[in-house]
């Protein structure tokens, strides 16, 4: 029989693992903590689809193990990965913010441990802890310019018909 680690011994491990991501690595300790004990975990299997694109705010979501790719669909029904989110990443931080829909779907790519914080629990966080919003913010600026410069480099290359 495997013993099984004290409540506090994975408490220490899921603070640890948000504090990871690089956005939240400087809030301080009692804001981990909160995060970290409203967070949920489930495990989806590869294949398994996490949430759907315009399905209501499914809350923020921290990869522990595994990969997810963000995408969307065309018309035609095909494909196109946004984004893959490895270990210690977060993802949905749009809709979260915005209180819109999720601008995509989310698919596992193997099986992958997620960890999710909802909407109204980070509003609450939030209100009490403004550095936590401040860091979310943060982190979509960042997201946007990499997008920004994605774009640059997409419409500078020539296209042959």
């Amino acid at each position: 029989m495997v013993a099984q680690p004290s409540m506090s011994a994975r408490q220490t491990r899921n603070v640890e693992m948000w504090r990871a991501v690089s956005y939240l690595a400087d809030l301080p300790d009692p804001v981990i903590a909160e995060v970290a004990i409203l967070a949920t975990h489930r495990v989806y299997a590869g294949g398994e689809t996490v949430f759907l694109e315009g399905d209501p705010c499914a809350g923020l979501f921290l990869v522990e193990a595994g990969s997810v790719k963000i995408c969307r669909f065309g018309k035609d029904g095909r494909q196109h990965v946004v984004h893959v989110v490895y270990p210690v990443e977060t993802f949905n931080e749009v809709a979260v913010l915005d209180g819109g829909v999720n601008p995509a779907c989310t698919i596992a790519i193997e099986e992958s441990h997620l960890w999710r914080v909802t909407r109204f629990e980070l509003q609450s966080l939030a209100q009490r802890y403004p550095m936590l919003a401040w860091a979310l913010g943060e982190s979509i600026a960042r997201r946007s310019r990499l997008l920004m410069n994605k774009v640059q480099d997409l419409s500078m290359r020539n296209v042959r018909g």
